[in-house]
């Protein structure tokens, strides 16, 4: 759903349980040619909808974190790292 967002080369989600509620923590790629902070605004909305929908509560917090290039996996920054 957050790839079909014009503007997000890639992501890679995760949710987590909290006492507040469901979280999610959202690692973006975008476009150079994009606004990360109007792209982070319709990621929210769009999954918090969804969620809201889906599981009929709203999602606790919703981070978005937003980068030009590609992801990296944890094993690709270690290998940087050594």
């Amino acid at each position: 759903m957050i790839s079909a967002v014009p503007g997000v080369d890639a992501v890679v989600s995760h949710p987590r349980p909290t006492r507040e509620g469901l979280q999610f923590v959202c690692q973006v790629v975008v476009h150079p040619d994009s606004s990360a902070p109007d792209l982070a605004d319709e990621i929210r909305s769009r999954l918090g909808t969804a969620v809201a929908h889906h599981l009929g509560q709203p999602a606790a917090r919703i981070h978005i974190h937003t980068r030009v290039g590609t992801l990296q996996t944890a094993a690709q920054k270690r290998r940087r790292l050594r």
